[in-house]
């Protein structure tokens, strides 16, 4: 899944910064947000969102996160939340308990 809202032009070498971060942690995906921004103000060029999903190609299905990714991924982005037991909305959208 893939989102993006364009919030002014970039131009022609114009320098702009991407930034990214892990915003929300499923049983077996997560979400990236972006901005990118432009200018020493640091102007809103688009922000924008992806959906991803682990996926085990030998089984050909989706799997779980492992317990040392969402730590990693909950220390990299110096968010304690991130690492907490998802939802039960998240293991039904998931596919139930049993990935």
């Amino acid at each position: 899944h893939l989102e993006i809202d364009y919030r002014s032009p970039l131009k022609l070498g114009e320098d702009a910064e991407v930034q990214v971060r892990v915003s929300e942690l499923g049983r077996a995906g997560f979400t990236m947000e972006y901005r990118i921004v432009a200018g020493k103000e640091g102007r809103l060029i688009a922000e924008a969102a992806t959906g991803l999903a682990c996926y085990d190609y030998e089984k050909s299905r989706v799997k779980r996160l492992g317990a040392d990714t969402r730590r990693a991924i909950a220390e990299f982005e110096n968010d304690p939340a991130l690492f907490a037991a998802p939802s039960r909305a998240d293991a039904r959208e998931e596919g139930g308990e049993g990935g």
